[in-house]
């Protein structure tokens, strides 16, 4: 086990620094790697390859895949060495050997000795290299070494360096200790876990079980080189990010709950979370006494002081132990403007403490404010829990909503040198801008946790660089990640597997083997047609303590491009068609950096019936078939030409004479479908009219004459109390005041209740009156009529009747109507109403929106002539029509007026009246735009005798 002090020197040289926090690492558990949960030895190869001395065998982790190489018999592995030749030697009970790669590339296990051999070794307990040769140590005292590779011969006088070391030593112990390159060491202990000590032989960290490790009895320890730290313990295996940039504290460490302020006091870190505010101490978070709420916001005093906003209140902290709180209010934010001035935002409204006078007010009603700040000409700004953002000036008393987009940032720091830290609106990817500085490695380092969601940032004193959020604190090392120098991950091709069961490919070397661009082949390997898929495994060592590494890949001559990143680590393709194929694959690590391609070519050979020769036998034999059918076929064809050239003269003949009469015949039964369905109309409307009408005309004049004498009799009554009145002033002197008070009253009330009734009688009879304008017989006798000259008589008389509102509302009138005459079956009277009583609703219209504000009004008429109808449409650009009441404009009785303004009948005679002129008439309307009628009427015709 001594071996480890080798592996470690492995480490980084740059690891040189204190290092605050403990490191990122995870745990591998049995259920995890399928094997037993003791550990005893690990070590790495140079191809990122883990191998570990498991119970059941030696587990063996390539980053892909976990897969146990299991030993002969009954023995057991406890002991791993790495030569300086790179190669894996293997010992334990009763079994020794060394790590192969077989012709496949495949890591096999290769025993010089075993329980199943007669000789026995006993129980391996070190072993050690001299001289480029293997020593063993067995438990039983003895001593061996491997000659030629292959043979274990007894050593009877050990080489000097090992005398003393294995002599004096009566088993490997359990607490070890080994240096770094810069001083520190990392001591490894079976109660105690992971130790790391400065140059001082002080504790910097330690991981044990309380920090999350699977374990504290860790019994062997080795590095890769590549900042990765693999451990084996007895209850699984482990693995530490170290060396590394960011550092971390989580529960294990004492920090409860999310973390959502920080800040150093008094040469300490404070960190405020939902469950209260903690302290640093010796790598371990403390509680601050008193404060056991969610700590907001932590700000510093002019005078140096610390304040802390938290849910029960604001407090100021002496120090770790001492806090003494200055209100009862819960507060979010805090900001000092001045020396003694204390602004804080609360729930309902941002308050201000006075240090000197020692009292509290509130100068805004601004609510939830998360975040305050004061800017250099001291206007203070203000940020709402809903991205609201408020700005008092100098001077001024009040807050100003200002009228802008929300930030485009969740949280956001700016350190001493000016440089601002800030993540995106979902508070992760942070990033550090300036514009003088050049911060290109800062934010290189900060790809590698741009997937975490980051509360708050805090930068100390340009030392370190504090991110918290629900992941706990993350600490980066800022003198590190001044000097950080990205080193391109390696990507390794770890298996290609054939039809999902045949391994072709093993896998990369180790670089003392052969390296890693060895090939199994030196020529392009041909894989038979019976290869159905083909699965590649890759994988990369790069650390990815903050997340995944990511791969993409391409298959040329098969993917058009490369795919896009993502975490998984093999690719299938299935069904491949024949040809030569190259598979490529790079790596991408947390901090964005790629890799070198890695590539792995190879052919596919067609089957043996798309062979060259039988391709050759398949075109003749298609060619020879072709030229037999295309001979039979011509042939019969001819014969079928002139039978068919017979036949069709003959049916052509026939048809011909068939279609004309059809044609005739169906013309003549459109044309009496049509009137007939024409006059069918007419009648069931003519109908329904007459018997409506017939009903309803006794029914009005029945109602008319009482309402006429309602109405007479309400104005009578009017007058009459006109006359009570004047006689009741006359005899007033004679009447007490509350009697004259009270009669007067009577006579008002009983005047407004004649007023009503005489209104609302007006207003039924006006009903009606419009029930017998619908019940009146409209089907006067139509006769040619020249419309051009009527449109042009409605226009003038509408210029000529709202002459003064065109011109108080600056009304622009348009006429468009054709130079040759039109004339259709119609009666001038009744289309003339027609026309003028859309004409006066376009009027009311623009002067309903005039009303409302001045704008450019128009209304106008157009008369065309189109598929042998007169169109007419009549359009302004008033209030429009509602849409949810389109449909509704044509029921009788259905207006948006009021009802002393109309009876709502107007559109539908219109209708009525378009109708009986066969005709039809639509509508269209935008709310606030305009209003659109088409009146569409058949065009006269000269009717045969």
């Amino acid at each position: 086990m001594k071996k480890i002090v080798f592996l470690i020197m492995c480490l980084c040289s740059v690891y040189a620094n204190s290092q605050e926090g403990i490191p990122f690492f995870v745990n591998y558990p049995a259920s995890v790697y399928q094997a037993h949960n003791r550990n005893f030895d690990v070590v790495c190869d140079s191809c990122g390859n883990v191998y570990f001395a498991n119970f059941e065998g030696i587990l063996h982790y390539d980053y892909n895949r976990w897969e146990t190489i299991y030993t002969p018999g009954f023995s057991r592995v406890t002991r791993l060495f790495r030569d300086s030749e790179g190669r894996i030697w293997v010992g334990g009970y009763n079994v020794f050997g060394r790590i192969e790669r077989d012709g496949r590339g495949c890591i096999t296990l290769r025993t010089l000795l075993s329980d199943l051999d007669t000789d026995s070794l006993g129980e391996l307990e070190d072993m050690a290299e001299i001289d480029k040769r293997i020593y063993l140590k067995a438990t039983s005292g003895g001593y061996y070494t491997v000659q030629s590779d292959s043979i274990l011969a007894p050593v009877q006088v050990l080489p000097a360096q090992l005398q003393e070391k294995w002599r004096n030593q009566s088993s490997v112990s359990m607490n070890r200790a080994f240096s770094l390159p810069g001083g520190e060491t990392i001591s490894i202990n079976s109660a105690h876990g992971l130790i790391m000590d400065d140059s001082g032989k002080k504790e910097r960290f330690s991981v044990t079980e309380r920090n999350g490790l699977c374990s504290n009895a860790v019994s062997g320890i080795a590095a890769d080189g590549r900042g990765n730290l693999w451990g084996a313990t007895d209850n699984g295996v482990f693995h530490v990010f170290i060396p590394s940039l960011f550092s971390r504290y989580t529960s294990g460490e004492g920090l409860k709950g999310e973390v959502i302020s920080a800040v150093s006091y008094k040469g300490m870190i404070y960190t405020g979370t939902l469950q209260g505010l903690y302290v640093l101490k010796q790598n371990t978070f403390v509680p601050v006494q008193g404060i056991s709420q969610a700590c907001w916001q932590l700000c510093l005093s002019p005078q140096g002081e610390l304040y802390a906003a938290s849910g029960d209140g604001v407090y100021v902290i002496r120090d770790y132990n001492h806090s003494e709180k200055l209100t009862d209010m819960a507060a979010y934010s805090l900001t000092f403007i001045g020396h003694t001035n204390l602004l804080m935002g609360t729930m309902d409204g941002i308050y201000q403490y006075s240090a000197d006078e020692e009292r509290i007010k509130k100068i805004s009603d601004v609510e939830k404010v998360v975040r305050l700040e004061v800017k250099k000409d001291r206007s203070v700004w203000a940020k709402t829990l809903y991205g609201e953002i408020y700005l008092r000036e100098e001077g001024e008393s009040s807050f100003v909503l200002q009228d802008r987009e929300s930030e485009e940032v969740m949280t956001e720091y700016t350190d001493n040198d000016g440089c601002h830290w800030q993540t995106n609106l979902k508070g992760k990817e942070v990033q550090v801008h300036h514009s003088q500085i050049d911060t290109e490695k800062f934010n290189q380092c900060l790809y590698a946790i741009r997937n975490y969601v980051v509360r708050v940032i805090y930068i100390e004193e340009d030392r370190a660089a504090w991110f918290g959020g629900d992941f706990g604190l993350i600490r980066m090392d800022l003198e590190k990640a001044r000097t950080f120098t990205p080193v391109a991950p390696r990507i390794y091709l770890r298996e290609v597997c054939l039809n999902r069961d045949s391994v072709y490919w093993g896998g990369d070397l180790p670089e003392e083997s052969g390296g890693a661009d060895w090939q199994i082949n030196s020529t392009v390997p041909r894989l038979g047609n019976d290869v159905r898929s083909i699965r590649f495994s890759f994988a990369t060592d790069a650390p990815c303590f903050t997340g995944s590494n990511e791969y993409r890949y391409r298959l040329v001559g098969y993917d058009p491009e490369w795919s896009s990143w993502d975490s998984g680590t093999v690719k299938e393709y299935a069904n491949l068609s024949s040809g030569t194929y190259t598979f490529c694959v790079r790596a991408r690590d947390i901090y964005g950096t790629e890799s070198e391609m890695k590539q792995f070519r190879f052919s596919l050979l067609p089957p043996f019936y798309l062979q060259w020769y039988c391709l050759i036998l398949y075109t003749v034999a298609f060619g020879m078939l072709l030229f037999l059918l295309f001979k039979w076929r011509m042939r019969s064809l001819l014969k079928e030409k002139e039978r068919l050239e017979a036949l069709v003269g003959q049916r052509t003949k026939q048809l011909v004479q068939q279609k004309n009469e059809i044609e005739e015949k169906s013309l003549k039964l459109e044309k009496a479908l049509k009137e007939l369905g024409q006059a069918q109309d007419e009648l069931v409307r003519q109908e329904k009219m007459a018997t409506v009408g017939k009903l309803t005309q006794g029914l009005i004049d029945r109602i008319l004459n009482p309402l006429n004498y309602i109405n007479n009799f309400s104005h009578l009554t009017s007058g009459l109390l006109k006359d009570l009145y004047q006689n009741l002033e006359s005899v007033k002197e004679l009447l007490d005041e509350d009697t004259y008070l009270d009669s007067v009253d009577v006579i008002n009330m009983m005047r407004d209740n004649l007023e009503k009734i005489e209104e609302h009688g007006s207003n039924t009879t006006r009903v009606l009156k419009a029930m017998e304008e619908i019940l009146r017989d409209r089907n006067r006798q139509l006769e040619k009529t020249e419309l051009i000259g009527l449109c042009r008589k409605d226009m003038e008389l509408l210029s000529s009747y709202y002459q003064k509102e065109i011109t108080a509302m600056h009304i622009e009138v348009r006429t468009s109507l054709p130079d040759n005459p039109l004339f259709i079956d119609g009666n001038a009277e009744q289309l003339g109403k027609t026309i003028m009583s859309l004409l006066n609703n376009g009027m009311y219209a623009i002067a309903k929106k005039y009303g409302k504000k001045a704008y450019p009004a128009e209304i106008g008429l157009a008369l065309e002539s189109k598929d042998g109808q007169a169109v007419i449409r009549l359009y302004d650009n008033g209030v429009g029509i509602e849409q949810s009441i389109l449909d509704k404009i044509f029921d009788p009785f259905f207006t948006t007026k009021t009802t002393g303004e109309a009876a709502g009948i107007g559109l539908y005679l219109s209708k009525e009246i378009i109708l009986n002129h066969h005709g039809q008439i639509a509508v269209r309307s935008e709310k606030d735009e305009l209003t659109e009628f088409t009146i569409t009427l058949p065009l006269w015709e000269e009717k045969s005798v």
